[in-house]
């Protein structure tokens, strides 16, 4: 037990400072986290830290309740008043920012011989964009409430949402046998969003009766144990937690009426969750990369290339496909393809979830693939901004 306590603490400990690095560079503090699990991924580092079989189920339990925050952050974080001002530019840019790089994955990966299962699982990831990356930045800058702020969290939010969507059909495809029952799969839909629709009606009156009592406890509480609840039962319809920690954010969000409680709620979620559970999902998600395949193999390079290149290429068409049906100039239509570009989150939980389903060294060239544009991103959005300062409104 000490010496469990000990490695979590000092995994912890590694995560914080390698993430207060990155922060001090203006880089997610998540790659820091990842470089952490990277480390602790080395053959001879493994086998000092991982003593016994405990420590590992204990940082596999803590990386699932990890991306299960992540996503309840996410649903919690989407701002649908500013999505339906802006919804025809938001919807466009989504569209073909997600359509055009999971295609262009897809044929990619069936042309390397992949599966179609593979092939379809790497356009997801391809497809979406890392929101929370994107408005933590934004929010840095003071850029959040511009115009070309709110499209780009807006259509980053809606590609999280199609990203998990289309991963919980494929892997409700694979796991009941590549099409058997998959009949049941609208059912199991209907019925989770009964349930949902269920809990939207009475969390309010439950906050309202814990509010009576003026404790911020006992109200916290609540809305963990319904978030963690309604993953709970996406879980058991077969359609995964992630969806339903998703659906959970958003129907949390509306039962919160006062915009200065879902504030705190969603600050006091966001310390515990960043600073506690979160980082042990991306150290998971390091300690799952391939170490060996950076030890000079071509292949994974190659690989690597590609996959960075088919992602930034996508989503660049996709917002140039896109510039003409919204009322953005050529510029903020260049920058957005930037933008759209981050990665980093929710793609990696796609990824994780998918593990089992993926290669290995298919997996490590997707996380590498987020860290290179997670790096790219932030550089490039400050170049243009102070190259054009008026770009954002």
């Amino acid at each position: 037990m000490e010496h469990t306590l000990l490695a979590l603490t000092l995994c912890l400990m590694a995560a914080f400072i390698m993430s207060e690095i990155f922060y001090r560079l203006r880089l997610p503090r998540f790659i820091g986290h990842i470089l952490v699990g990277m480390i602790l991924g080395v053959p001879f580092i493994h086998d000092m830290v991982f003593t016994d079989g405990s420590l590992e189920k204990i940082i596999s339990t803590l990386s699932e309740l990890g991306a299960i925050f992540l996503l309840l952050l996410v649903g919690l974080e989407i701002n649908y008043k500013k999505l339906k001002k802006m919804e025809r530019d938001v919807a466009t840019i989504s569209f073909f920012g997600s359509a055009i790089p999971l295609l262009l994955g897809f044929i990619v990966m069936k042309f390397l011989g992949c599966d179609n299962i593979t092939a379809f699982i790497v356009g997801v990831c391809l497809s979406v964009t890392a929101e929370g990356t994107t408005a933590i930045l934004l929010m840095e800058l003071n850029k959040l409430n511009t115009k070309v702020g709110e499209i780009m969290t807006g259509a980053g939010a809606i590609d999280d949402v199609i990203g998990m969507v289309l991963l919980t059909v494929i892997l409700v495809v694979v796991r009941k046998g590549g099409g058997n029952q998959l009949y049941l799969l609208p059912l199991e839909f209907m019925a989770f969003i009964i349930l949902a629709y269920l809990v939207l009606k009475i969390l309010p009156a439950v906050l309202r009766y814990i509010r009576r009592e003026k404790s911020e406890v006992s109200e916290f509480s609540i809305v963990l144990i319904v978030g963690l609840l309604i993953a709970v039962i996406s879980e058991t319809l077969g359609l995964g937690t992630l969806v339903g920690a998703l659906v959970a954010g958003l129907i949390i969000q509306l039962s919160i009426k006062s915009r200065r409680e879902e504030h705190k709620m969603v600050s006091d979620l966001k310390v515990v969750s960043i600073s506690l559970i979160v980082p042990f999902f991306f150290i998971s998600i390091g300690m799952k990369f391939n170490v060996s395949s950076l030890s000079g193999n071509m292949d994974f390079y190659g690989l690597l290339v590609i996959l960075t290149l088919a992602a930034v290429l996508g989503k660049f068409l996709g917002s140039l496909f896109a510039g003409p049906l919204t009322r953005l100039n050529p510029r903020q239509i260049h920058l957005l393809g930037w933008a759209m570009n981050s990665r980093g989150g929710v793609e990696l939980v796609i990824a994780s979830v998918a593990y089992n389903q993926l290669p290995p060294e298919i997996f490590s060239a997707i996380v590498a693939m987020s860290l290179i544009t997670a790096l790219f991103f932030p550089m490039v959005f400050q170049y243009e901004i102070r190259k054009n300062p008026d770009i954002m409104d």
